[in-house]
């Protein structure tokens, strides 16, 4: 058990890795504004954008996003399942997009 959820933290600590330098990217916090005003979920990314509370997403939510091609990218880096992938990062997602969006503690993200 010990070993499945240090296996566990490894991937999470890729899915970060990969997460940030997505995000870091010129425009990518537009593009994925963007991603979230389609699947109807522009106001849970403008609440982890904002000061406060970062309301959940689900794993259907994290695939209808990213899309499937993006999701089996982040996966197939951490040597996991996409649908493992969308598990992990119903935690990462709203942390990293707080941390690097304008008013995170990341700094000024320029689009």
């Amino acid at each position: 058990m010990a070993f499945k959820q240090a296996g566990q933290s490894g991937v999470k600590a890729i899915l970060l890795q990969q997460l940030i330098a997505m995000l870091s990217k010129p425009g990518a916090l537009g593009d994925l504004t963007a991603s979230f005003q389609k699947a109807g979920l522009g106001a849970i990314l403008q609440s982890w954008i904002g000061k406060g509370d970062n309301p959940p997403i689900s794993a259907d939510q994290v695939k209808s996003v990213l899309g499937n091609v993006m999701l089996s990218g982040l996966a197939s880096k951490a040597d996991v399942q996409p649908s493992q992938a969308a598990d992990m990062l119903i935690s990462l997602l709203p942390q990293v997009v707080d941390k690097v969006s304008p008013g995170g503690m990341a700094g000024d993200v320029r689009r």
